[in-house]
């Protein structure tokens, strides 16, 4: 595999550039094709109105995003961990059968893997080790993407390895470990869900996805399950599979049996956590979103569940 460099790739220029002094203040999804670094022009014209598209159309990812945003600027909390211009936080995609330099050797990275955020970086990086040009391939890049954006920010808010709540909130991890167990055991059911719709069709092929993203973390033997990295995984499979699939995964969240816990945890525990972090860096200053208004969004969640709520 030949070996590429970061700076290699940013030398390209992002896939679009802001004003050094933006009026109006740049949009969450503006700011994020400006971090974003490809190699490939087939890359930028599939990315092109991915981020504005999902930001537009599912509101419970916009704070996560609007995270992204503010590191893409440098006003992160972990922006003091590097020097210079290297406080930008940046989406780097990799060309086809490349390997990154003190990347790959270091963190299990393999030829089927889709990303990486190796928390040292201050980037996430992914690639298309399939060489694959589809646009069902290019769509799961972009989940992809949206996966190893959600490592960064779960690691941002919660200093915990990645993982969706804080060391010591004892309450949070139990209810993510009974949401990963109704996910476990609603395995079949999400493969049931897929086999109502005409097989082949679009809905079939969209659900039967989600199952499989789903399940695949609990195979016997994989690395997730050999590492006990569920909690980590599973909360960055609904902005990845949002991310894929669109709309229809928000509809497959919250009507699947199993994974709806996952999603209603990410509303209700997560959510509150991002925003409460946006508001405590002043997001307002930097992009054309306010948090306060996503307290209405909080307000209209429906109540958790009663297996949910005990804690």
């Amino acid at each position: 595999m030949p070996k590429v460099r970061k700076q290699d790739i940013i030398q390209k220029g992002p896939l679009t550039k802001l004003a050094f002094f933006p009026s109006p203040l740049p949009t969450t999804p503006q700011i994020m094709e400006s971090m974003l670094y490809l190699d490939g022009s087939e890359l930028s014209s599939y990315f092109k109105g991915r981020f504005e598209a999902l930001y537009a159309s599912c509101e419970e990812l916009r704070p996560l995003m609007d995270v992204v945003a503010l590191a893409g600027l440098g006003q992160h909390s972990a922006k003091n961990k590097y020097p210079g211009k290297n406080k930008k936080f940046k989406i780097i995609c990799l060309p086809d059968s490349a390997t990154l330099d003190g990347i790959t050797q270091h963190t299990g990275w393999n030829t089927e893997a889709h990303g990486i955020y190796p928390a040292n970086k201050n980037s996430v990086f992914i690639w298309n080790p399939e060489k694959n040009k589809s646009a069902e391939h290019m769509s799961e890049m972009f989940g992809s993407t949206m996966h190893e954006l959600a490592h960064f920010v779960m690691q941002e808010i919660f200093n915990n390895s990645c993982r969706p709540f804080k060391q010591d909130d004892e309450p949070a991890r139990r209810k993510m470990d009974l949401a990963i167990q109704r996910a476990r055991d609603g395995i079949p059911n999400m493969r049931s869900y897929a086999t109502f719709f005409e097989e082949g069709g679009e809905l079939y092929k969209q659900f039967f996805h989600a199952y499989e993203s789903i399940a695949s973390i609990f195979n016997s033997g994989s690395v997730y399950e050999k590492n006990a990295l569920f909690p980590e995984e599973l909360i960055a499979k609904i902005p990845e599979i949002i991310g894929t699939i669109g709309t229809m995964g928000r509809r497959w969240f919250r009507t699947s049996e199993g994974p709806r816990e996952l999603y209603e945890f990410f509303l209700h525990y997560v959510n509150p956590h991002i925003i409460a972090y946006l508001k405590d860096h002043h997001a307002e200053r930097y992009l054309a979103a306010d948090p306060s208004s996503y307290d209405a969004f909080l307000a209209s969640l429906p109540s958790l569940p009663n297996h949910l709520a005990q804690f």
